[in-house]
């Protein structure tokens, strides 16, 4: 018999280890391992246990092929071995459940295997039967072709009395006295055992001690099958029947049956406990939602017997009994004693008690009785106890926690009871002082009535001076930019000086903080200067433009640098390009400059992954066409009108995005419309957006 791991997952296997590793039993041990590999058994092996197993059959074809070649002499092969190999098949799939998978009574034909074979061709044979084993289960449905890897490793213990007995000079096991059959037989168990234990340590990390437990058994049922196989071989050599050994089938249909009468039992034993355990989370997941449904408002009697009868269901205790506090009383209002004890009431008067003066959770012991009690209230001024006995168990302390934790939620409910009475008290009072006021505020409104034309008058002269203080905010706004940007360039140069004086080094954690934080700096400049801009554009002050030759791939080599510095990520890639036909421009630099930049980080903002393109090109022979193509979220059909509207952003795409002024775009379209220029925009969401400018290649005027 040899151990067949069946394994599906090493997941599913280490989730059941660390509870093996709990307990104190070894022999719990392994049949805790039998009932976890019970859902494993028909699943697909994982990538990783395929590999392995994969190269575990390499391995052993390299070592039969190894111990083929290191010895001299014709390989032998009877007949009659084939049949072996046909009844080695099936024995291979008769599944007997042990620990982490099956084992198989497949040394029951092993024996003959080794009488009619050459010893050297023994692994091989072994790995064919096992291979035409799984290949019948397959046609039947009952396997999967992946299994097929396994038959290396299954085999590998064929390889122990196979070198023992071709080391020995016996590879005709006929011949081999018993001490060399009892040493193959050793080598068999050493390699079985061996290659086990690396298997599950490999795919399992199960440690070898649990593999050995499994071993013993292993070792057992084949140290009783040999000399039975031994037998049938010994009858067929001395009476000249070869196919003697196969007398032995019944031996293995007896086998089959209590192999399936356990797999049947180890199986039904795998639903009770799986519905078990789904009882105890329904259980405790009922309980929960009790608990949760008295954090409403309830009569304080009710409550009481509703945590009383689910504390006595939850806990499985015998009795239970909930009171009412008043004035430091206790008195009982409700009783769920289902047995006739006597002890237990005077056990619950006790725990009672003890629950009332110390305002927490008590717990009491009789002779073979536990009682459990709970307040509910706030602390330190109970209004109700709760409390649950039983006989012959004491209660866990899961069960004191789900106790405590119904007593707090029946705690928020209480506190209802309390405030809805002292609310319907109030509404009494409200009720009356409501009446008291719609008198009062009738004879208010035809003062008020009389005072509204005064009230307008108030409204009017309140806009003019908010006009007056909105024109106030824009030239405050205005100084305040040309405030701050005066410390924003100093410090940019400063940060610019220590940025230069060190080496380029991706290891300099200095240069590369002085580096985002010029970064940051660039930003906040930018914004200074929108702002500036855009309070221009708001009072009606934007400079006239300063006409100068403007060589676009210039502007363009600036821009690229500081859209670098600022906004460049590996997951986007800009190419910015200038026609070689594409003429200077007299235009104002900055205007033009800021308008670009703008559409730019505008383009960087919404673009995660792909491209942003800057091109510029002449269109016929006075015009030139600058535009920027990005492959981000794209703009709704609604929404391309109202992006050039003065603080008008898009939800749907702000969502998720830095957040923005909102004037970037106004303010790009009043600086070209001051260029003499146009801008226009195509975009298809989840494509992206193209934003084109077209310029005069002349000044404003011409």
């Amino acid at each position: 018999m040899r151990a067949a791991h069946d394994r599906d997952s090493e997941d599913d296997v280490r989730g059941a280890v660390p509870d093996l590793l709990d307990t104190t039993s070894d022999r719990a041990e392994v049949e805790r391992l039998l009932e976890a590999s019970v859902p494993r058994r028909k699943r697909r092996l994982p990538s990783r246990e395929f590999a392995f197993e994969l190269a575990l059959s390499g391995v052993f074809l390299l070592m039969v092929l190894t111990l083929i070649l290191s010895s001299s002499g014709s390989l032998a092969v009877e007949p009659i071995a084939i049949v072996m190999v046909g009844a080695y098949a099936i024995a291979s799939r008769v599944d007997y459940p042990i620990a982490t998978g099956v084992a198989v009574p497949t040394q029951l034909f092993l024996v003959a295997l080794f009488s009619e074979a050459d010893a050297r061709l023994v692994p091989l044979l072994a790995m064919a039967g096992l291979m035409l084993g799984t290949t019948a289960m397959v046609g039947l449905g009952r396997s999967r072709w992946d299994r097929l890897v396994m038959a290396g490793g299954d085999a590998m213990h064929v390889l122990g009395p196979a070198v023992v007995l071709t080391v020995a000079g016996h590879t005709d096991a006929t011949t081999a006295p018993w001490e060399i059959l009892l040493l193959a037989f050793a080598g068999q168990c050493a390699v079985e055992f061996g290659s086990s234990s690396i298997r599950d340590w490999v795919i399992l990390g199960l440690r070898p001690r649990v593999e050995a437990l499994v071993a013993l058994q292993v070792w057992a049922v084949d140290a009783a099958l040999t000399p039975v196989a031994i037998m049938a071989v010994v009858t067929a050599d001395a009476h000249g029947i070869p196919w003697a050994p196969l007398m032995l089938l019944p031996l293995l249909l007896l086998i089959t049956h209590a192999a399936r009468d356990r797999t049947v039992r180890v199986e039904r034993l795998h639903r009770r406990l799986e519905a078990l355990q789904r009882e105890r989370r329904r259980l405790r997941a009922a309980v929960r939602r009790i608990g949760d449904a008295f954090a409403s408002s309830l009569d304080l009697g009710a409550l009481v017997s509703i945590v009383t009868r689910a504390s006595v269901e939850a806990l499985d205790a015998e009795a239970g009994r909930g009171s009412i506090v008043r004035d430091g009383t206790v008195l009982p209002y409700f009783d769920t004693n289902t047995v006739s004890r006597p002890e237990l009431p005077e056990l619950l008067d006790r725990v009672e008690q003890e629950a009332a003066a110390s305002a927490s959770m008590a717990y009491a012991t009789g002779t073979t009785e536990w009682a459990l009690a709970v307040p509910i209230g706030p602390a330190g001024d109970p209004v109700a106890i709760v409390s649950v006995a039983r006989v012959g168990a004491a209660f866990a302390d899961e069960e004191r926690d789900l106790l405590a934790y119904l007593a707090a939620q029946a705690a928020v409910a209480a506190a209802h009871v309390a405030e809805h009475e002292e609310l319907q008290r109030q509404a009494l009072v409200a009720k009356a002082e409501l009446e008291q006021r719609v008198v009062d505020r009738t004879a208010d409104l035809a003062e008020r009535t009389a005072s509204l034309e005064a009230l307008y008058a108030e409204v009017n002269e309140q806009a003019i001076q908010l006009r007056a203080a909105s024109r106030e905010q824009d030239a405050l706004l205005r100084h305040l930019a040309h405030e701050v940007r005066g410390p924003l360039y100093a410090g940019d140069g400063l940060l610019e000086l220590l940025v230069g004086d060190r080496p380029e080094d991706p290891e300099d954690q200095l240069r590369a903080d002085l580096l985002s934080v010029r970064g940051t700096m660039h930003e906040a400049l930018r914004v200074v200067d929108e702002q500036l801009e855009n309070a221009r554009l708001r009072s009606g002050s934007l400079r006239p433009p300063r006409v100068e030759p403007v060589d676009l791939n210039d502007l363009f080599a600036e821009l690229r640098g500081t859209f670098r510095a600022l906004h460049e990520r590996e997951s986007v890639e800009l190419t910015v390009s200038v026609d070689a036909d594409t003429p200077m421009l007299r235009t104002d630099r900055h205007f033009l400059g800021q308008a670009v930049r703008n559409l730019m980080t505008n383009a960087a903002k919404f673009t995660d992954t792909g491209w942003i393109k800057v091109r510029a090109h002449p269109v016929g022979e006075d015009r030139v066409q600058i535009s920027v193509q990005d492959t981000g979220t794209g703009i709704e059909p609604d929404d391309r009108i109202r992006i050039f509207e003065e603080f008008a952003q898009v939800p749907e795409a702000q969502a998720a995005r830095p957040a923005g002024t909102g004037i970037g775009l106004p303010l790009v379209r009043k600086l070209i419309t001051t260029l003499g220029g146009t801008i226009t925009l195509e975009s298809e969401v989840g494509v992206g957006s193209t934003f084109t400018i077209e310029l005069p290649v002349g000044p404003p005027s011409d």
